[in-house]
């Protein structure tokens, strides 16, 4: 799922059906992190690629920078999925798909 709407139907299926937050917290984030592993995976080696073959002073600086972006996603799509699951209201959902 992940997010937009998709998650929010599936946060609001499983609330209904009383899945507690905590375990809805608990599965979207794993599913987050196994599209976050996959992005870092292909993250990892581009930038290493790239600041090994700049063959300039700034391999360091390229690779701590690139490194720091990709840490920062990573933060920021864990802490997102989890604001999403916890904002997530099922009076929200009802309201969502009557108007749609």
């Amino acid at each position: 799922m992940g997010g937009g709407a998709a998650a929010a139907s599936g946060a609001g299926v499983a609330l209904h059906a009383g899945v507690t937050r905590t375990t809805l917290a608990l599965g979207q984030s794993l599913q987050a992190m196994v599209w976050i592993a996959a992005g870092s995976a292909l993250a990892a080696p581009t930038l290493v690629a790239l600041g090994s073959g700049s063959g300039s002073a700034n391999t360091a600086a390229l690779l701590a920078w690139g490194g720091l972006c990709t840490v920062t996603g990573v933060l920021a799509a864990v802490s997102g999925t989890l604001f999403g699951v916890l904002a997530t209201r099922e009076r929200h959902l009802f309201r969502y798909f009557k108007d749609r």
